[in-house]
């Protein structure tokens, strides 16, 4: 029998030179490598240096940015359980000074270690710590140093809202001791949501109304604007008691305030009960 000799032909087509891996080597302290090992390291490396890119780029594509940056290498090794590189997140361009023909260094600024030693220590930030508060008792912001007091001459709008005067005595009636009327004083916030919702009740549109109405049901914040309120239902009432619509519309309003938890609408349940009697009154006549 002939015997057949077989051949094993191995071409190594890597674009990494053998030089690449010798320089490495005296880099980690191997001064020799042994012959045909930078040959056979080659494949392998670059392999894993060609997956590395990949999921690079698919990190660069998913960030919808045009140029790969070492933050998406480095995203690139953590998910592949490897060491991250260090030193090369900053955005400026990397200088390179030659020191020799054929060999560049990175041109780095060289710090002496007497003036890291010298130089003063940071300031030792703030613990994170929490501390409560009360922002509003019962409508009221408690004057407090953790609450702004507001300024009246620049929180008041140029057309405020009217007081709320209902049940006010005569001030003729004499043996009373008056009081002087309380006058809320309401920020430009507030001025504004309270026009927003008096114009989307009046309004003919569904969707104004219903925002409005889930605002008025949900919103723990009202205090302030409760007795603006029940002022509005009242005069709506009275002067429109042949619009059934509108008459509707107040008392889906009245309904989503008797509905908020959070507020105490028994203060001016009276208000409130006053303007539901007037509208079955003017029902009925």
């Amino acid at each position: 029998m002939r015997q057949q000799k077989h051949f094993q032909i191995r071409i190594h087509m890597s674009v990494l030179r053998e030089e690449c891996f010798e320089v490495i080597g005296q880099s980690l302290g191997l001064d020799r490598l042994a012959p045909g090992c930078a040959a056979e390291l080659a494949p392998e490396i670059e392999l894993r240096l060609r997956e590395i890119i990949q999921d690079a780029m698919k990190f660069k594509s998913h960030a919808r940015r045009d140029r790969l940056t070492v933050r998406d290498i480095n995203q690139a090794l953590s998910s592949r359980n490897m060491e991250v590189l260090y030193g090369f997140g900053a955005g400026n361009p990397t200088k390179f000074r030659k020191i020799s023909p054929g060999l560049y260094i990175t041109d780095e600024v060289e710090v002496s270690v007497a003036d890291i030693l010298n130089a003063p220590l940071p300031t030792i930030p703030f613990e994170p710590t929490v501390h409560m508060h009360w922002l509003a008792v019962e409508g009221v912001q408690p004057k407090i140093p953790e609450n702004d007091v507001a300024d009246s001459s620049s929180s008041v709008v140029d057309n405020p809202l009217p007081t709320v005067t209902m049940n006010a005595p005569d001030p003729s009636s004499s043996g009373v001791e008056r009081k002087p009327l309380v006058k809320h004083v309401l920020t430009d916030e507030m001025q504004l949501y309270f026009d927003k919702v008096t114009d989307a009740i009046k309004s003919d549109e569904y969707a104004r109304q219903h925002a409005a109405y889930a605002s008025l049901t949900k919103d723990p914040g009202l205090h302030q604007l409760l007795p603006y309120f029940s002022k509005f239902i009242y005069d709506e009432v009275k002067h429109s008691q042949r619009d059934l619509t509108l008459l509707t519309a107040i008392l889906r309003m009245a309904r989503c305030l008797l509905s908020n938890s959070s507020l105490r609408i028994e203060l001016y349940v009276s208000v409130c009960l006053g303007s539901v009697d007037m509208v079955d009154l003017s029902l009925w006549l």
